[in-house]
């Protein structure tokens, strides 16, 4: 077999993966959006932008932008956060889109900063200009903790640590603070209805 028929065989080995990898995280994106779609809203949209830095970068190559969105459902007050992070980087443009299930943290005490944590799927992209340009799109799981300001108003404050695990790519670790816009107003859950009470005996 010569080395052209090798190098043939590879890329269509990893044409295979990924198409597998990327039907994997379709098939889960539906899975949840069919989950918003067929549950009540208990509580309004949030969605806004957030700034921050990767850890373990210089200066330089440290500035992270993006979009986040928060869609609480019924269930254990747990929310679905889509978000998209562009990494500002010399020469290379580079993207992470974020699926992630958020719960928050019911205290005992309650206070103006509601703690949360979160788990998630993530697909990058990341393409280098210049000589010899490449790119390259990977799959990875999130983990995050943070908090939420709440506040009366439309606007509320966050921050949030996410540790991004990517399979066959470099791991990042993103500190950020952003402000989310409610969108519309709540809609409040009808409690159920009490069991019907059977006839008193004497």
């Amino acid at each position: 077999m010569t080395m052209q028929s090798d190098v043939r065989l590879t890329r269509v080995h990893y044409s295979s993966h990924a198409a597998h990898s990327l039907t994997r995280i379709a098939f889960t994106t539906i899975v949840l959006g069919s989950l918003i779609v067929s549950r009540p809203v208990s509580a309004q949209w949030r969605i806004g932008g957030f700034v921050g830095g990767e850890h373990e970068s210089s200066w330089s190559e440290f500035l992270v932008v993006g979009a986040d969105a928060r869609l609480p459902l019924t269930s254990n007050a747990i929310e679905i956060n889509p978000r998209v992070s562009y990494f500002i980087r010399t020469r290379t443009s580079r993207y992470q889109f974020d699926l992630n299930v958020i719960k928050p943290l019911i205290l005992a005490q309650p206070w103006r900063i509601e703690p949360f944590v979160g788990l998630g799927a993530a697909l990058e992209h990341v393409s280098y200009s210049g000589a010899g340009s490449t790119s390259s799109t990977n799959i990875g799981f999130n983990y995050i903790v943070g908090g939420t300001y709440k506040t009366a108003g439309s606007l509320q404050p966050f921050g949030q640590f996410q540790y991004t695990v990517i399979n066959e790519g470099v791991n990042n670790a993103v500190v950020s603070v952003g402000v989310h816009f409610k969108l519309g107003s709540s809609i409040p859950v009808k409690p159920a209805a009490p069991p019907a009470r059977g006839p008193v005996r004497k």
